[in-house]
């Protein structure tokens, strides 16, 4: 559900990506290197309103991982910007980082 003009920065990127298909590309890349999510969970999710065609999500998250078949947990803070486009409801733009107290 991202715009495909979405941005992202991720603490394990060097730079920003620049569009959703850089995100779509580099996460096929992350899967044929033995990258899998087994699934997430969301703490401490919270909503900020900027107006009636903004918003603003962040909340921390626990990723259960399969990496080259071993398995293991990350702990990240995410915030994505969501923009109301065309009637739907768009992230526009996703920042993680390490989430300190994981």
């Amino acid at each position: 559900m991202f715009a495909p003009s979405a941005t992202f920065i991720f603490h394990n990127t060097e730079q920003m990506l620049e569009s959703r298909s850089q995100y779509e590309e580099l996460w096929s890349a992350w899967e044929s290197e033995g990258f899998h999510v087994l699934g997430c969970t969301s703490l401490n999710a919270n909503v900020q309103m900027l107006n009636d065609d903004v918003g603003i999500f962040t909340h921390q998250v626990r990723t259960m991982l399969d990496v080259e078949g071993k398995p293991t947990e990350s702990g990240e803070r995410e915030t994505i910007v969501f923009q109301r486009l065309n009637g739907a409801w768009l992230g526009v733009h996703e920042h993680l980082s390490v989430d300190p107290t994981f």
